[in-house]
């Protein structure tokens, strides 16, 4: 699948340019720092909707945060099926404690506006 260097985003086989960017897209990510050691990706968040997936990787990548969605859904199996039908949110290993921080205020944040609109 190729991606965007810029955006980070997964798209379709035969796409060559992202929409949103107008980046050429690459067949995968690069994975080496300036340094020229491969950079480790882990799981930040596991979803079951794509939507939700990049508006994490919004609120992420809004705060400086490189982050990639990773959709391993395969339509035919129902969402039970493990990470068969689950949306990967990815970020740099040495970015997870930053991300959960965000993460976490951003969900206690929205459930305090919950509470106060009841």
């Amino acid at each position: 699948m190729p991606y965007c260097p810029s955006c980070g985003y997964e798209f379709k086989e035969g796409m060559t340019t992202c929409p949103d960017c107008g980046m050429q897209l690459l067949d995968k990510l690069p994975e080496t720092t300036d340094s020229g050691n491969p950079e480790k990706w882990v799981v930040v968040r596991r979803v079951s909707a794509i939507g939700e997936g990049k508006i994490i990787r919004g609120l992420l990548v809004a705060n400086s945060i490189p982050a990639v969605v990773e959709d391993v859904a395969f339509g035919m199996i129902p969402e039970t099926m493990g990470d068969l039908s689950v949306i990967k949110v990815l970020v740099r290993e040495q970015d997870k404690e930053r991300a959960e921080i965000l993460l976490k205020e951003q969900e206690e944040s929205v459930a305090e506006e919950d509470i106060s609109e009841d």
